[in-house]
């Protein structure tokens, strides 16, 4: 056995005092824990909601100047009076074109112009620009003016004309006097101005709204919208310029909130589930990478923000909050990773674990040295154990002290004289026992065997002493008995297992036939074998005789049949010499109705002649008053005479084909050979058989009277 140093015991002894000394101050470092994660992400949910709803008035603000743009646009007279003269006119080439150097220089007063553009009624890009952009079809962005029944804002999509990343600020154009509608204008501007807000590079903050009225409108006011001190819209040529009431603000604080960190970042979703703003974390991903998160869903399907901890585009959790732009059916996503935004909570964490393992380590060591000093003492009592389990009875431990510990010294030597006298009396138990016996441990491994083993099957204790159990037993029994061995294992003691007759191999190379008894008890498993060879032996002899009686009484069944067959063979004999004999008579007796029915049928043909006669005079009278004649042929036929010798003639036929068959069936009847089983019949009906089959051979010798009694 390994030498440890502390023991079991002091093993326990040192865990108790660390258990006792750790446990109050892992759970107060665990409250602490959760309470400063508590408070952490309470304020990350404030500051997020708070950034989310400041970039969300941003991009409100940034959508009202668009659409305001386009309504300042749709107000100028110029645009205004070049609509109507080519809505009225068919051909308006020259109005288009100065209308579209026009725009064209709208455009350019405004860096962050990228196009402006104006459509007829029907939707049709009348001037622009752009100059590809003329005759383009945009009546799809018409039907949602007249749906939103004023300015609106496309959502982002790639330009199909210039590629381009682009959002359209739409306005309708009416008849300054009339108010009949002559178009829209439209300005189209990069989604990426969006960037400027989310990322926080560029986001503008104004305070409306006062108004400078524009040389070229007789009403109608124009705002100036300002981004680092520039203005969307510069005058016109022979304008004044204005001083706005607008201020610009650089919001260094809120751009470091988008992008807090190395992970934080704030980014714009549109309602099919697509990114509209930059990624920080991957390229090109406008209206390309899929948000299919539950903030998303949550906003999309319930109509609810929502701030919680969940997985992000990348499947990697965050912590964030949504905002619904219910305008453009956008969502913004505040967001921060757990594992940064938790980051100062997990330092403390690891500092607070680092303090606990440093005193784990100064507890562990005074635990040691106390322990150390409690276990030495009861070392020897462990040896003395040790070598008692071995077998040695002889150990004994010296008292050394008159504590507790020299208490349990002194009662171990005790014990260890009982065990002795114990053992020698169960041995001598074991060995009075009348049929050999063994105990087993480990599997099939004798470890223990009674003397009655040695005089049965002459085996000696250095025979099997720690040797399988089934190298005794016959090779075909050998997987049967493993099997149950294995079976008895899994018992609970004081059960056992069903018995068995299995074959042991003597010493000498003899088999006896033995019941086993196999017991599962505290120790292990004890195997009890009973001789039953003799008995055996006896039940094999009886089984030979009980076979022999068995083949005797066969052969007299089959005697027995052999006899039956013969029997009946006879039997049939009889019947086809009986019908030898009578084939004469039988013959004769059915040539003479047959001739009976042959001469009769003749006469009928000839009678049947007549008859025909008399039809046909009969037939002539209808048309021949004639009738004598028809008397006289009456009188020569001699009809009422032919009547009744037809009559007679037939029932003599009738009578002579019913006796055919009577006859006809009796001696089938009489010669049948049947294999039928013997059953209770009607006498009279098998006398009748017989007597029409013999009734030819009686009737010329004597007369025969019947009489039924039965």
């Amino acid at each position: 056995m390994k030498k440890q140093i502390l023991g079991v015991l002091g093993r326990k002894l040192l865990l108790y005092f660390v258990t006792l000394s750790l446990i109050p101050a892992l759970v107060l470092s665990y409250i602490n824990y959760v309470h400063s994660k508590k408070l952490l992400e309470t304020e990350l949910f404030n500051e997020l909601s708070l950034v989310g709803q400041a970039l969300v008035e941003h991009i409100n603000e940034f959508l009202r100047h668009g659409e305001n743009s386009a309504k300042h646009f749709s107000s100028d007279g110029f645009i205004r009076d070049h609509l109507e003269k080519i809505a009225n006119i068919t051909e308006n080439t020259n109005t288009s074109r100065e209308l579209s150097k026009y725009l064209e220089y709208k455009t350019k007063l405004e860096p962050r112009f990228q196009e402006t553009f104006t459509t007829n009624p029907r939707g049709i890009v009348v001037a622009s620009s752009n100059i590809k952009r003329v005759g383009i079809d945009m009546s799809d962005d018409f039907r949602t003016l007249e749906r939103k029944e004023g300015a609106f804002v496309k959502d982002a999509y790639f330009c199909d004309i210039t590629g381009e990343y682009s959002l359209i600020f739409y306005s309708p154009v009416s008849h300054k006097d009339t108010g009949a509608f002559l178009g829209m204008i439209g300005i189209r501007i990069l989604a990426s101005e969006l960037d400027g807000i989310t990322v926080g590079s560029k986001q503008e903050v104004t305070a409306p709204s006062t108004t400078t009225p524009s040389p070229s409108e007789q009403t109608g006011q124009k705002k100036y919208i300002f981004s680092r001190g520039q203005t969307y819209f510069k005058p016109q040529p022979g304008e004044s310029p204005q001083t706005p009431d607008y201020k610009t603000q650089h919001p260094t604080e809120l751009t470091t909130l988008t992008r807090r960190g190395t992970t934080g970042e704030a980014y714009l979703v549109n309602k099919h589930k697509l990114m509209l703003t930059s990624s920080r974390f991957i390229d090109n991903a406008q209206l390309q990478q899929e948000v299919n998160t539950e903030p998303i869903n949550k906003t999309i399907h319930e109509g609810k923000e929502m701030a919680g901890i969940y997985k992000d585009y990348r499947d990697v959790l965050v912590i964030g909050v949504s905002k619904h732009i219910k305008t453009m059916g956008w969502i913004l996503l505040v967001e921060t990773d757990v594992l940064e935004a938790f980051k100062p909570v997990y330092r403390a964490r690891n500092y607070s674990i680092a303090i606990r393992l440093f005193s784990v380590f100064v507890i562990s060591v005074t635990a040691f040295v106390f322990s150390h000093q409690i276990i030495n003492p009861i070392k020897s009592l462990i040896t003395a154990t040790e070598k008692i389990s071995k077998g040695d009875m002889s150990a004994r431990i010296p008292v050394t002290s008159r504590d507790e510990i020299g208490e349990l010294t002194e009662a171990f030597n005790r014990m260890t004289t009982d065990l002795v006298n114990t053992r020698r009396e169960l041995r001598e138990l074991f060995d009075a026992a009348n049929d050999p016996m063994v105990t087993l441990k480990d599997g099939a491994i004798v470890n223990n065997m009674n003397v009655r083993v040695t005089e049965l099957f002459g085996y000696t204790t250095e025979d099997l002493l720690h040797k399988k159990i089934t190298r005794i037993i016959r090779d075909e029994e050998v997987l049967m008995l493993e099997d149950a061995i294995n079976k008895t294992w899994e018992l609970m003691p004081g059960e056992k297992h069903s018995m068995l007759e299995i074959g042991v191999i003597t010493k000498d190379g003899n088999t006896l036939i033995c019941e086993l008894d196999i017991n599962r008890t505290r120790f292990g498993i004890q195997p009890h074998f009973r001789n039953i060879t003799k008995r055996k032996l006896l039940e094999r002899k009886i089984f030979e005789e009980n076979q022999k009686l068995e083949k005797a009484n066969a052969q007299l069944i089959s005697l027995l049949e052999e006899l039956k067959r013969t029997q009946l063979q006879l039997f049939q004999s009889e019947k086809m010499a009986s019908i030898g004999q009578l084939a004469a008579g039988i013959a004769h007796e059915i040539n003479n109705p047959v001739g009976y029915i042959s001469c009769n049928l003749e006469l009928m043909q000839n009678h049947f002649v007549a008859i025909k006669t008399l039809q046909t005079e009969i037939e002539k009278l209808k048309t021949d008053p004639a009738f004598i004649k028809l008397q006289k042929t009456v009188v020569d036929v001699k009809l009422d005479k032919l009547i009744n010798h037809m009559e007679k003639s037939i029932n003599e036929s009738l009578e002579g084909t019913e006796r055919i068959k009577k006859i006809i069936d009796s001696l089938r009847t009489f010669a049948y050979k049947g294999d039928d089983k013997f059953e209770l019949a009607n006498i009279n009906t098998e006398i009748e058989h017989i007597l029409n089959i013999i009734c030819n051979e009686i009737k010329y010798k004597s007369d025969l009277v019947k009489e039924h009694h039965l």
